[in-house]
């Protein structure tokens, strides 16, 4: 196996960072976007269901 690519700078090579948190140097996981979806389908299930209001913690 190899292991070459632990010597080089994580900046420079996606191999050397395995993670789903997000960086600011590469695309990963759009946060913001699951948020908004998350919010869509719970505000669209509350319509269907007629609820005005949900606690969640």
């Amino acid at each position: 196996m190899e292991h070459e690519f632990l010597e080089t700078r994580h900046e420079y090579s996606p191999r050397r960072v395995f993670s789903t948190t997000s960086t600011d140097w590469q695309a990963r996981v759009d946060f913001d976007r699951l948020r908004k979806d998350r919010v869509a389908r719970a505000r669209e299930q509350m319509a269907i269901h007629d609820i005005d209001a949900l606690i969640l913690f």
